[in-house]
């Protein structure tokens, strides 16, 4: 699937992100490496997600769950503030996707 204009949204959630953005030929180790890379990068922006749904005394509450790496407690206290942790992971899962197979896009399109 190196053509990266016709990306359906099948694709977007199930697709290969580096099928999808025509690096499918990179070792794994690089792979793993990218990987590692996007979810800091997710994670990142979940957390300033969180922190901006969370009231302010309310931040302090998760900001001491997360330093003491109490993720049930944590899951816990995010579902008593009515956010969803795992649709925010998948949000800026896509989104993270989208942008990355706009800039293959870009880049491809400079190339030719």
């Amino acid at each position: 699937m190196s053509n990266l204009v016709n990306v359906t949204p099948e694709d977007l959630i199930e697709g290969d992100i580096f099928e999808l953005m025509g690096l499918d030929h990179l070792s794994d180790d690089k792979k793993a490496e990218l990987i590692n890379q996007l979810n800091r990068g997710i994670q990142s922006r979940v957390a300033v997600r969180i922190d901006d749904l969370l009231a302010e005394a309310d931040k302090s509450i998760f900001t001491d769950l997360m330093a003491k790496d109490q993720d049930e407690e944590t899951l816990k206290f995010l579902e008593s503030k009515n956010i969803n942790l795992g649709q925010l992971v998948v949000e800026e899962t896509l989104l993270e996707k989208i942008k990355l197979i706009d800039l293959a896009k870009k880049v491809k399109s400079q190339k030719e």
